[in-house]
Formats: structure tokens, sequence, C-alpha cells
């Protein structure tokens, strides 16, 4: 029988041809074959269904760390809620995720990143606005409280005592705006209170009487994000702010100084440092950043140095300020290094006593490590305590 004879009888015949080209064929429909077919057409269907998949997970992050004290460490551990949604048949490999719900949680952890304890809880449904019903609440003794507002309160920015915790519910992560309400609240929680309706980088004063913050006129901000989307670069100007200074209980606001952004104040509490961010120069460059101390009635604003990042801390005993990259020295108008053993992580904080470091190591978001001034041991130069990672669920 030739090719197209056995071809022939293969289509009309219901069998197949063995690869030696015997003219033999065997029945194709048998009980195993169909058990084949059904298994299969079992297979897709499940799989196109997510059967035996992941429907959706927990994403979580840890930023914005700071010192409570000498011995515990305050951060932000943000958990956004995930559900999975799978394609069909030739979609089976296809799978897309949906944002339903971000919780952020105000903790505190000891030096090991262990016996992490919760102070507060801030939280949105339909984070991305897909058409749910969108809630914005805190979260106290298990009960919902709804916050009135329309933008999610994301904490970060902290600074404390031994009696208050002040903090910054930023709007978003970026922006030249940068700021949400400020808030002020005990070591364990308590009296939560807001004080500013829109600032950013707060920090207490050394007294704890007062809160130095940075606010931006809206109409500024809105001009320069506008300028920047357009041509791509930061406008003539620089980025807007000014400093502001308020009583703890919301009192009392006055403008310290214009422009002006960051500022941190210094341990006995009469001078602040800050930084002024540089805008373009007529000739197209970027013009340099530059660091300012005044006294924190508002007198004697004097610039230490140019090409500067903005400050973080200021040294216990006053000689020096914190900084990303390094420390800057008042009296020798030097920047100064950690040792080389030491790794300086991204947005450092200095611990009361001036040993620790904690921050983000560099090369990672969303993680949180800890460092010490001055090491010896290599082992010792810098700690992992928290790391981002991605929960699923199975079920």
């Amino acid at each position: 029988m030739n090719k197209l004879g056995r071809l022939r009888q293969q289509l009309v015949g219901g069998g197949f041809i063995r690869p030696d080209g015997l003219d033999k064929s065997v029945p194709r429909n048998t009980y195993m074959n169909k058990l084949c077919i059904l298994l299969i057409l079992l297979s897709i269907i499940l799989t196109s269904c997510g059967a035996g998949k992941p429907k959706g997970g927990e994403g979580i992050s840890y930023f914005g760390a700071a010192w409570l004290n000498n011995e515990r460490i305050i951060y932000t551990k943000q958990v956004e809620t995930v559900k999975f949604h799978y394609g069909w048949l030739a979609e089976v490999a296809n799978m897309t995720s949906e944002l339903i719900r971000i919780d952020y949680y105000i903790c505190t952890m000891d030096l090991n990143g262990e016996d992490e304890k919760i102070l507060k809880q801030f939280s949105v449904t339909d984070p991305k606005g897909g058409g749910n019903i969108r809630r914005i609440f805190m979260v106290e003794d298990g009960k919902e409280v709804p916050l009135n507002t329309d933008t999610p309160q994301r904490p970060s920015i902290y600074s404390c005592s031994k009696d208050l915790i002040v903090f910054v519910a930023h709007f978003s992560e970026g922006g030249a705006g940068g700021a949400g309400p400020i808030y002020t609240m005990k070591p364990d929680g308590s009296e939560l209170k807001q004080v500013v309706e829109k600032g950013g980088h707060a920090r207490l004063s050394p007294d704890s009487k007062l809160i130095l913050y940075t606010a931006a006129d809206p109409k500024a901000v809105e001009a320069y994000e506008k300028y920047r989307d357009e041509f791509k670069r930061e406008p003539p100007q620089g980025l807007p702010g000014s400093l502001w200074i308020i009583n703890i209980d919301g009192t009392g606001k006055r403008k310290l100084v214009e422009p002006g952004r960051n500022g941190v104040w210094s341990p006995d509490g009469k001078k602040i440092a800050y930084w002024v961010m540089g805008g373009i120069t007529p000739e197209g460059k970027r013009d340099y950043d530059y660091l300012y101390i005044i006294d924190s009635d508002g007198q004697n604003p004097t610039e230490l140095t140019w090409k500067s990042n903005y400050p973080l801390e200021w040294t216990q005993d006053g000689s020096m300020i914190l900084m990303e990259g390094g420390f800057y020295n008042i009296s020798t108008n030097k920047s100064v290094k950690l040792p080389k053993l030491a790794q300086l992580p991204i947005e450092p904080r200095l611990s009361p006593d001036g040993e620790k470091i904690v921050g983000e190591p560099k090369g990672f978001d969303a993680d949180i490590c800890v460092t010490y001034m001055y090491v010896t041991d290599r082992d010792k130069a810098i700690k992992l305590l928290k790391k981002t990672h991605f929960k699923r669920w199975e079920d």
C-alpha cells in the first residue's frame, strides 16, 4: 500500500500506521486512550481555574527606621495584600495581580530584630482605586476607626523622646510635597493627636516641647511639579519649602526660615541645621545644595558648606552633623567618613547614645539594618534586622 492509501486508512478507519511502515493499524478508540483524553481535559480545566495555585499573598516591607531609645528601634511595616487572577485555556500561563489592601503598622523591635510590638495600624482598601469600595481607617482594639481623609496615611519619619513620638503620615512616597499630617502619640501608642494638617520631616525638640517641620506653599509645589514634568529637570528656583515650628499641642505655629528644608535640632535646642536645595543655573547646570545653621529663634542664618546632602541628625556633643554618606564636622568645615569596616546605611539615624546607626542597607529596598559607629570586628560592621519578603496563600 502506498503512502496515500495508508493515510486514507488512518483517517477513515480510525487507526494509525506503525513507524516501520508495515500495513498494520491499531484501533485508536481504546479505553486507555479515552481515559488519557479525559485526564488531559480535566487537567486543563483545573489549571484554567487556578486549582492548586496560590490565590494571593502578602508583600511585607519595612522602612522609616529610627530610635525609640537606645535599646529599641521604631519603624513602619507595610503589608500589601494581593489577589492573583489566572487566565483561561491558552492564557493559563498568564497571571495578573490585584492590590486589594495595604496595612501600615507602626512597630518597635529590639536590636536583634525580634520582640516586634505594634503601636498603631493605618489601613486602606482598594488603594489603586480599581472600583471597589475604598476605606481609609485605623485599627484600635481590633475595631476599624474611619479617618476623615481621601488619601492613605503612610506613617514614617519618626522622632522620639522618652515621653513622646512624633511622625508624619505621608500622602505619597515622592513628589515635591513629600508631606502629610503630623501626629504625636505616647510611646505605648496611646493618645494619638494630629497637630499639623500637612508637613514633612518633623523633628521633636530636645525638651519635647516643640516640633520642627518642613512645609511648602501648595501653589509653589504645583508649579515645581509642572515644570519638572514638562522640562524633565529641576526648575531654576529649586525645590520649594520653608521651616516651621509649632508647639506639641498644635498651637503657636510660626515660620522659622524660607527657603529651607529638613531641619534638625542641635542637642541643646539652640540651633537648627537645615538644607537648601539648589535649582538650575543660568547656564543650565544643576546648582549645588547648601547646608545652613540658624538660631532656633530664626536669627543668624549661616551657610556652612555647599554641595551638601540634607542633614539627618546632630551628634550629642554638637560637633558633627550626620548626613547621607557621612558626617560633617562643623569646626573643621570638612566631611568625616565612618571607619572602613563600618557601612553607612541609607537614611541613617543615630542612636541617643551616639554609638549605633539604623537605616536601610545599600543596594536593598525596604530593609532595615543596624551598624556601629566604632567597630573593630568585621562581622559587626552591619547587621540586617528586617528583610522584605512575600508570603503566599496556598488556599
